[in-house]
């Protein structure tokens, strides 16, 4: 399978132990720093309705552009 984006997002509380854990058990390989930019049509906001399932997104991840849309 091609092109399969999986994202998992998570609220951390207590960051030290991720930290101590990941420090512990993982290996550090770089940064990314990314800006992302989020575009709406004029007739409505995709950033409205919360959760979002719709978007259209100007990422920069360094230096480098990418454009996505996404809808679900």
């Amino acid at each position: 399978m091609k092109n399969v984006e999986i994202e998992i997002q998570v609220k951390i509380e207590n960051s030290k132990a991720l930290i101590d854990f990941l420090e512990k058990n993982g290996e550090f390989k770089g940064e990314n720093h990314q800006i992302d930019e989020y575009f709406s049509p004029a007739h409505r906001n995709f950033l409205e309705p919360r959760p979002m399932h719709e978007w259209l997104r100007l990422r920069n991840s360094n230096g480098k552009y990418s454009i996505n849309y996404k809808n679900w």
